[in-house]
């Protein structure tokens, strides 16, 4: 929650909840005193609104029992709350779009090339190995793999970021 809203503006989210870092002291205190809306929910749901209420038993158990490990009744309140704010811009449709435009700009940080680069030099200590370029009208997979050195393991199970990119976009284009 907290990584994504520093890439995109705070502005542009809607974020309800216990943050992580107060997750131990909230657990630690016991039970809250459950909403009352939330006590409707829960009864709606008990008295078979939403069918069989089986499926929330361990739920509903810990809630009546005054536990709430997955601080529900701690941060509903909040999350109705949020969600009317939600409503709110979603009627003005020009806040709204320029909201969800300005959040997708912001989650370029997120994607799978750069957290895969990143996760290749501060986890897995790899470098990419590098792959000849190939005319993909022109070459075959198995000359592609030929001329770059690869050998048959990697053909077989990649175990670089270089090998397996490279191999993935190469059949891609065969």
């Amino acid at each position: 929650k907290r990584q994504v809203s520093t890439q995109s503006t705070r502005e542009n989210m809607f974020i309800f909840g216990a943050v992580a870092e107060d997750v131990d002291k909230i657990r630690s205190e016991g039970g809250r005193p459950i909403d009352e809306r939330l006590f409707e929910v829960l009864t709606a749901i008990q008295n078979r609104m939403f069918g069989d209420p089986g499926i929330w038993d361990c739920v509903l158990h810990q809630l009546w029992a005054g536990s709430d490990y997955y601080l529900i009744a701690n941060d509903f309140t909040d999350y109705v709350d949020t969600q009317n704010q939600i409503d709110e811009v979603y009627i003005d449709r020009s806040e709204w779009a320029k909201r969800c435009i300005m959040s997708v700009a912001g989650m370029g940080f997120f994607s799978s090339d750069r957290t895969i680069r990143q996760y290749a030099d501060e986890i897995w200590k790899i470098q990419p190995c590098k792959v000849p370029e190939v005319d993909p009208g022109t070459a075959s997979f198995t000359k592609v793999l030929s001329s770059a050195n690869i050998s048959k393991m990697e053909r077989t199970m990649p175990n670089t970021l270089g090998s397996l990119g490279s191999l993935s976009t190469l059949a891609a284009h065969k």
